[in-house]
């Protein structure tokens, strides 16, 4: 397979791979945000460290 073959086929891939970025991100980011333990949590792996 030439060089240029395989170029072409990342560039094919490019825009699906953008799309499914697209649709995915927001929900990731809404996932993280809302689980996410705010600055003065207690967290279990902290609780006996001081």
């Amino acid at each position: 397979m030439a060089p240029a073959a395989k170029l072409e086929e990342i560039e094919a891939m490019a825009l699906p791979g953008v799309a499914m970025l697209a649709v995915t991100l927001p929900v990731l980011v809404w996932y993280v945000r809302r689980n996410w333990p705010s600055r003065d949590a207690e967290i279990p792996y902290m609780r006996n460290a001081g």
